[in-house]
């Protein structure tokens, strides 16, 4: 058998979290005698060979008119030109499995797994709930996607759009994705347990495969001298990732400090666009976006990562941040609870409880041997479950499965 001319296609390389995890899994494969592996992508930030860039400047232009029509309309991802040069890509035509990520974004259509399937099998795997509802990557305590949507509550959230069509367009996914040559991998037993309630999805084939990290990377160090907590978000005022509880929370952690006598630095990395205010027992330090090699050093050195994300699958952010020994706090939603497990490698809050998340931290900051401990586990953890070595193995062998017809 010679190599198996797998194809990723992402978005970008290296922006974004879903298409950085596809392009760190692309590079491990790279080494592998039995596989052919290329990294087609619409925007390309290194100078890797085996990155290939497919699309050009006027058709994003292009691509970004038409996105502004989609949500003018409510008919978003529909109308497509950034795919155009797939058509008559040398790569597309030759390749024996196809391996996708993020479809939302603006620069992929919705139905490109329904047009690559018709030339090779398609590895589909999801970052988030997207390709199960009507336009929403996340549904908070909405279950209408388990049926069909329809009056959506969230037309706001990203992606947003302007008119209720959602009930079109989660017809239009059913439509497109039936007898698709599709196989589903998703990060966390979460999207597992979705994918097996979804109308849209819940025929294909589905495969749990863990995110991987690369554990020699993000590696223990001597933390701060001062009692330091890590804050990590694109943009600091994403009501996704807790923006709006953080007044709050941050009121209620200041006046639970002064009782202890404590203090703590916070590092935040981010966009700076959320007003955070000056409190008397805590120092707020703006790093900005941190570049990759940049943040081994910073989870190292914290203390705590703490995260009040109110909906996610398993941040790559909960992961990198156990293997550098940092324990997590986070509210107990989505695939969070796969990694932080509740005393043991961090502190698993009742969702949305702003009292047991300030209950968390203050768990650890009381007693620093809690966060060594939570830390050895936590590394631990990653070590035996969430390895880029791993996550490969898996990759590998439900690739040579679907090339051998086994599955």
């Amino acid at each position: 058998m010679g190599k198996i001319k797998l194809t990723n296609l992402n978005p970008t390389d290296t922006k974004g979290g879903a298409s950085l995890a596809g392009y760190h899994l692309h590079k491990v494969l790279l080494g592998d005698s039995e596989i052919d592996s290329v990294l087609l992508v619409d925007e390309k930030y290194t100078q890797d060979r085996e990155v290939i860039k497919f699309s050009n400047f006027f058709l994003r232009q292009v691509e970004r008119v038409l996105n502004k029509l989609g949500y003018l309309t409510g008919l978003l991802y529909l109308m497509s030109v950034n795919w155009w040069p797939l058509l008559w890509n040398k790569r597309v035509k030759e390749t024996d499995i196809f391996l996708i990520r993020n479809l939302h974004g603006g620069l992929l259509p919705f139905w490109l797994p329904k047009w690559l399937s018709k030339k090779a099998p398609v590895i589909w795997r999801l970052p988030d709930m997207w390709p199960l509802t009507g336009h929403c990557c996340y549904a908070y305590s909405c279950e209408k996607w388990k049926k069909e949507c329809w009056r959506c509550p969230l037309l706001s959230d990203y992606p947003a759009i302007l008119f209720d069509t959602t009930k079109t367009l989660f017809r239009w996914k059913k439509a497109c994705y039936a007898k698709t040559n599709l196989y589903l991998v998703v990060p966390s037993k979460w999207m597992f347990e979705n994918l097996q309630q979804s109308p849209i999805l819940n025929q294909f084939p589905r495969f749990l495969i863990p995110i991987g990290v690369d554990a020699e990377k993000f590696q223990p160090q001597v933390k701060n001298d001062k009692l330091t907590l890590l804050v990590i978000s694109g943009s600091l005022k994403d009501k996704r990732k807790g923006a709006l509880l953080w007044p709050s929370i941050l009121k209620k952690l200041d006046k639970a400090l002064g009782e202890k006598a404590l203090s703590v630095d916070i590092w935040w990395a981010g966009t700076k666009d959320l007003e955070i205010g000056k409190f008397s027992n805590i120092n707020n330090i703006f790093l900005g976006h941190l570049k990759e090699d940049q943040m081994p050093q910073y989870y190292a050195k914290a203390h705590l990562h703490i995260l009040p994300t109110l909906a996610d699958n398993l941040p790559n952010t909960i992961l990198e941040s156990l293997a550098c020994e940092t324990p997590v706090v986070v509210f107990d939603v989505g695939g969070c609870s796969d990694a932080v497990l509740h005393l043991k490698t961090g502190y698993l809050v009742d969702p949305f409880e702003v009292d047991d998340f300030v209950r968390g931290i203050m768990y650890f900051l009381e007693d620093s041997g809690r966060i060594a401990e939570c830390g050895t586990a936590g590394r631990a953890l990653v070590q035996q479950n969430f390895t880029m070595e791993r996550q490969a193995e898996l990759y590998k062998k439900l690739i040579q499965d679907i090339y051998l017809k086994k599955i």
